[in-house]
């Protein structure tokens, strides 16, 4: 930012407050929010690393809470919501929610899927390629 010295508010078009900040702190806070971002990235990229080396081993979704959140093979994050209420949907026994990609870009809000005990996303005809299967419980 080219202006230096102390940062003010607008309120109702007319009345102005001192932030109590200067266009230093701004600057300061843009790259603290920048760096943050790329940590951000770089842990969602070794936590994918890492899920992507465990994901033979199989997850145990019946242990689950509303709320936990699940990380899928391909990195996504998703949350746990409930067993299946649905009876015709005997062979997937639990509701998830998608949250976000591996980049952070949300799925939106009513994005849901259904998994099997061990987090896979069919009971058959798998696709690993393609599939979504939860590797991990955070």
């Amino acid at each position: 930012m080219e202006y230096k010295g102390k940062l003010y508010g607008r309120m109702g078009g007319k009345m102005y407050f001192d932030t109590g900040k200067t266009a230093d702190d701004w600057d300061a806070l843009e790259k603290r929010v920048s760096e943050l971002e790329a940590e951000n990235q770089a842990l969602r990229q070794a936590s994918l690393t890492r899920c992507n080396a465990d994901s033979d081993k199989s997850v145990d979704l019946s242990k689950c809470k509303k709320g936990d959140i699940l990380i899928s093979r391909h990195g996504a994050k998703l949350e746990y919501i409930a067993p299946t209420p649905w009876k015709h949907h005997f062979y997937l026994d639990h509701v998830v929610r998608y949250i976000e990609d591996v980049n952070g870009k949300s799925f939106g809000d009513e994005n849901y899927g259904t998994r099997t005990n061990d987090g896979f996303t069919f009971a058959i005809n798998r696709k690993p390629e393609t599939d979504h299967d939860i590797v991990a419980i955070m």
